[in-house]
């Protein structure tokens, strides 16, 4: 017998489908359940039972942690040089560093959660972090849909309802920096 679909599987399953290619389990926890009495139980369960129904598809994958994110580290548009590119890169090689450590996540595609799963630990973080960012920003920015292949064919970044593009600091976005501001109409945020 398949399960019922909740308002609140389905605003998952949007996020999941248009906005961010996969979330944690804590990521869902804190965005849709944060205000059940158990939201890791009550997620587990949950999730558990739309990959039963194929509404979803649950996968375990190295990645490093969830960053914090206060403000944007690099803040541009048009053709004007970004600043402090120096700045970035030792974030990024100071991310890298970090710690790796299973957890347990969610995508709508098989392919996406097969990819991810057999994936390296910083395209992982990267999407861990871009969902992060997402669940930060999304009552601020109107509009938030993937971009498939923003600085490296294998990653993807979001923008906003005005073009405005939005990126999580990559090893593979420091190389492409001019690039990506000349081609956003609405600036680049890196975070």
């Amino acid at each position: 017998m398949t399960a019922k679909i909740q308002s609140r599987d389905r605003e998952l399953i949007a996020a999941l489908s248009t906005q961010v290619n996969v979330l944690s389990f804590e990521q869902v926890a804190r965005g849709w359940f944060g205000r059940t009495e158990d939201p890791k139980g009550t997620v587990s369960r949950r999730l558990r039972t739309l990959a039963k129904d194929n509404h979803l598809h649950v996968f375990e994958a190295v990645s490093g942690p969830e960053f914090e994110f206060t403000a944007p580290l690099l803040e541009w548009s048009g053709a004007a040089k970004p600043a402090n590119t120096a700045a970035l890169a030792e974030v990024v090689e100071r991310r890298s560093t970090l710690p790796t450590s299973p957890r347990r996540f969610v995508a709508v595609s098989r392919a996406k959660a097969a990819l991810l799963a057999d994936g390296p630990a910083e395209l992982v973080t990267h999407e861990l972090n871009l969902a992060t960012l997402f669940l930060r920003l999304r009552g601020e920015h109107d509009g938030w849909k993937v971009v498939p292949g923003a600085a490296d064919p294998r990653f993807s970044a979001s923008t906003d309802s005005t073009g405005h593009r939005i990126e999580v600091a990559s090893r593979s976005l420091l190389g492409k920096l001019d690039a990506l501001g000349r081609g956003s109409k609405g600036g680049v945020s890196v975070w």
